[in-house]
């Protein structure tokens, strides 16, 4: 039987430090978010994306990727300025029972591969 994967990207709105730092335009014209779905796209071990937000505006900004990618809506408790990251991943966990690995993603790292991100799946199933 197939793992059943899923990766999950936490967006929360109001950054402090870079006003808009999740949509802020970057390179060809792309705002952050969609730069970086575009490229986790491509990822070939992942059975279903989710962007985890408190605001649909940030989904809404990944234009043609919405048909891959999920909505998840974040409570206001997991979209303070103090919360944890992982407060968002149990949240999901709570909803989402049927995933037996969640891959967490950063959308600060524009330098995501997917290739890498397949051999580190392979890798971790291969070693259990």
């Amino acid at each position: 039987m197939k793992n059943k994967i899923a990766c999950l990207i936490p967006v929360r709105s109001g950054s402090k430090r870079i006003k808009n730092k999740n949509t802020i335009i970057i390179k060809n014209k792309k705002p952050l978010i969609k730069f970086v779905c575009e490229k986790l796209s491509k990822a070939r071990e992942i059975n279903d994306f989710f962007i985890a937000s408190d605001n649909k505006k940030n989904f809404n900004k990944i234009g043609i990727y919405k048909k891959k990618f999920k909505f998840f809506l974040r409570s206001k408790k997991s979209s303070t300025d103090n919360a944890s990251t992982e407060l968002v991943v149990k949240e999901f966990l709570k909803k989402n029972k049927n995933y037996e690995i969640i891959i967490l993603v950063q959308i600060t790292n524009p330098f995501i591969n997917s290739k890498y991100i397949d051999r580190a799946i392979q890798k971790f199933l291969k070693n259990k």
